[in-house]
């Protein structure tokens, strides 16, 4: 639930990973629209459209095949009662690595979900990530939320199909 505090309606996020950018036409750089839960069910009145070129998300700027949206988890991240959404980006290019992947968190507010303390994960960030991007890693080709410690805040799954291990 990502909309107004305590309205107790579900809200739906959905992934377009094949979507052209509004506002340059790159094509398949994908999006994600949300839509608001209410008495009524869900409403496209004051929905919210995301893209790496509408807003910027850190890694990155929204390439053509880059499929932002492709997967997507939903749960309360920062333990603030809002819900926060997770948006896998497995065709980004980090730097000259070219598909090695992102995952991006847009976290929840009064107002919706919210670029604004956004976090960007790819395997050469934060450092604590366990090897550096590779190509063809796809990081957030699937993601998934849970409480997977017991400490009561949702946590972050990210996957990395692609990763090699070892020789």
């Amino acid at each position: 639930d990502g909309g107004p505090p305590g309205d107790r309606f579900d809200d739906l996020a959905i992934g377009v990973p094949g979507e052209d950018q509004p506002s340059t036409g790159d094509g398949r750089a994908g999006i994600v629209q949300v839509l608001f839960g209410s008495a009524g069910g869900l409403s496209v009145s004051g929905d919210q459209l995301f893209g790496q070129l509408q807003f910027p998300l850190g890694q990155g700027g929204g390439d053509i095949d880059d499929h932002f949206g492709d997967a997507l988890a939903a749960g309360d991240f920062d333990g603030d009662g809002f819900g926060d959404l997770a948006i896998g980006v497995p065709d980004e290019d980090v730097g000259a690595v070219v598909d090695a992947g992102t995952a991006h968190v847009l976290y929840g507010s009064a107002g919706g979900l919210t670029t604004t303390g956004s976090q960007t994960f790819h395997s050469d960030f934060p450092a604590s990530m366990p090897d550096s991007a590779n190509t063809d890693d796809a990081l957030g080709k699937a993601l998934a939320a849970g409480d997977f410690d017991g400490n009561g805040t949702d946590d972050l799954a990210i996957a990395t199909p692609g990763e090699g291990l070892g020789a």
